[in-house]
């Protein structure tokens, strides 16, 4: 994919050169296109890598991969839970909960995330664990 890149850029180049700029625009945006994607995909391999550290696996299930697509998109704010209440989860809120999910064995992560998002209680009851968790370590 690399080479792809190098190539469109030096095309690019060329074309500047040679005062084609649409071709030059052409090429440039197709260069960062391939650099946005294959960053993207880098950091989501990196993020799944550090989920599932351990030898033996948390299994993949509907709860899981909602948890892992929360945790990507996540933006602070106001979120609503499935009882219907709400609560205004914040940055710190979200490294609690990934820190906490990391240090969980596979069954505890998959009871933590089959749960979580149930009520606004039972997040916020693993956001006052986490923190009682961080303080012990």
């Amino acid at each position: 994919m690399a080479e792809i890149t190098k190539i469109l850029l030096k095309n690019g180049l060329m074309a500047m050169i040679n005062e084609n700029e649409d071709y030059f625009k052409t090429n440039i945006f197709q260069s960062l296109s391939l650099k946005v994607n294959d960053s993207i995909n880098d950091v989501k391999q990196e993020f799944e890598k550090k989920l599932f550290l351990e030898d033996k696996k948390t299994l993949k299930t509907k709860e899981l991969e909602y948890f892992i697509s929360f945790v990507e998109c996540f933006r602070p704010g106001n979120f609503n839970f499935q009882d219907g209440s709400n609560l205004n989860i914040t940055e710190e809120d979200m490294s609690l909960i990934k820190a906490l999910f990391e240090k969980l064995n596979p069954e505890k992560r998959q009871q933590m995330v089959s749960t979580l998002f149930e009520s606004a209680e039972n997040f916020y009851g693993n956001i006052k664990f986490a923190k009682k968790a961080k303080g012990l370590l």
